[in-house]
């Protein structure tokens, strides 16, 4: 009866053996004593390849690492703890692998035995590749949005951050994980905040100018928040908020300096403008006093400063000081002189 359990137990044993996904390998101490057909698929072996050979044949030769690593995982196991851990390992023709490896132990060495452990081995070599990958481009996107030189910011529906850039943080301090309402305490913030977080969850993007106060100053912020979708889901939002408090303040200073420009140019206009018409009623009161050629030269002198006077005042009343419309401009001219 017992014999027939035993042969049932086994039986089963092999079954699970060979029908896993992953390379299984039984080892008598760091001896290969049993392999699975997925060895020949992972690593390129033949189980009979394996069989009786030590497991450092799985090893590359030139990295003694895996090798220390793996005796040091072999070790914790026999105090009956499975152990979970990834190595480098070599294939038949050369090539490496990533490895998840699972080690157990079967029979310790209290039976008075070389200890027995089940070794499964998966292959992540493309999954390792890929997380990889993707760290270096988390990393070289963070780089970038660190470089950017205003507060940049990125929350998920329930309005957690979930990425910052540095400028962020020196603005608002490491909110990463946080919710929208620990940022600040200021209620007249967040009631703002919530009122646009809410709208470009709706899909909207929204630009407004916020004001916030920082290091004791009072700072003009222009906001812009945008929903993040994919596959026409919102699935987080996305915010910049671009400090242009000293672009206000050259602003504010130009249209002073503009409002004083024009009101300079007025002031002078009108003084140029007295001063003609002053020299022109001169020339009037002086012709009077001549007759033939003089008067003539009076009257052609009085037509000069006229044109220069009809001149002055089309350019200073005209979109453009570069041009004016001569045509306009004659006509005027000629009234004038004819008068």
């Amino acid at each position: 009866m017992n014999t027939d359990r035993s042969h049932i137990r086994d039986e089963m044993f092999d079954a699970l053996f060979n029908l896993s996904h992953d390379a299984v390998l039984l080892l008598d101490g760091d001896i290969i004593i049993k392999c699975n057909p997925l060895v020949r698929k992972i690593l390129g072996y033949e189980p009979s390849e394996l069989q009786g050979n030590t497991v450092e044949k799985l090893f590359p030769p030139r990295d003694p690492l895996p090798a220390k690593e793996f005796k040091h995982r072999m070790k914790k196991t026999l105090s009956g703890q499975a152990q979970f851990f990834e190595l480098q390992l070599r294939q038949k023709r050369g090539g490496k692998i990533q490895g998840e490896l699972t080690s157990t132990v079967l029979r310790s060495r209290d039976s008075g035995k070389r200890p027995l452990f089940l070794l499964t081995i998966r292959d992540i070599t493309r999954s390792h590749r890929i997380e990889q990958e993707l760290r270096t481009r988390t990393a070289q996107l963070q780089a970038t949005l660190n470089s950017l030189p205003f507060d940049f910011w990125m929350n998920d529906r329930d309005n957690r951050t979930i990425l910052q850039n540095q400028h962020s943080q020196r603005l608002w301090g490491d909110q990463k994980g946080r919710h929208m309402e620990e940022v600040t305490p200021d209620e007249n913030i967040k009631k703002l905040w919530r009122k646009t977080n809410q709208r470009a969850l709706s899909g909207e993007v929204v630009e407004a100018e916020q004001s916030y106060f920082f290091e004791g100053e009072q700072r003009i912020f222009r906001n812009i928040v945008a929903p993040i979708k994919e596959q026409d889901q919102v699935i987080g939002i996305l915010g910049l908020n671009i400090d242009i408090t000293d672009y206000k303040k050259t602003q504010s200073k130009l249209k002073t300096s503009i409002e004083e420009r024009e009101t300079l140019l007025r002031e002078i206009h009108h003084r140029v403008k007295n001063n003609l018409q002053l020299i022109i009623s001169m020339l009037n009161l002086q012709k009077e006093q001549l007759s033939g050629a003089e008067r003539e030269a009076f009257s052609a002198i009085e037509s000069r400063i006229i044109s220069m006077a009809l001149v002055h005042d089309r350019l200073y009343n005209s979109e453009s000081l570069s041009r004016i419309d001569i045509s306009s401009y004659l006509k005027e001219l000629l009234t004038t002189i004819n008068e």
